[in-house]
């Protein structure tokens, strides 16, 4: 799927990566989500076009990594003993990943 030069790149950019979590002034959980938040707002304006509009085709893959968490969520969710508020949450949870499958699609 990835070129050599790409895989190549991935591992300095891994590096990259924790340099920014050793750099970072939190620890542990706050200094990962340091990192990501960093990460993610230089993708995001790595999908804008010229006007600063988010090309949905370029974000895609930010939206599917959505899915997949919420997805996540839910598996972590079903240890958790049946109650009413439960349920309501995983309707939720599913409703949002139906919806962002469908935006997917139409992309």
């Amino acid at each position: 799927m990835y070129s050599n030069d790409q895989t190549q790149i991935r591992a300095g950019l891994i590096n990259y990566i924790g340099a920014l979590l050793k750099a970072s002034k939190f620890k542990g959980k706050a200094a990962k989500q340091n990192v990501v938040a960093i990460l993610t707002e230089e993708t995001l304006k790595f999908t804008q076009d010229k006007d600063k509009i988010i090309d949905l085709y370029v974000a895609k893959p930010i939206i599917k990594s959505t899915i997949f968490l919420l997805n996540q969520r839910i598996q972590l969710l079903k240890d958790i003993p049946k109650n009413q508020q439960k349920e309501n949450v995983l309707i939720n949870y599913k409703n949002v990943i139906n919806t962002l499958e469908e935006l997917i699609n139409k992309i």
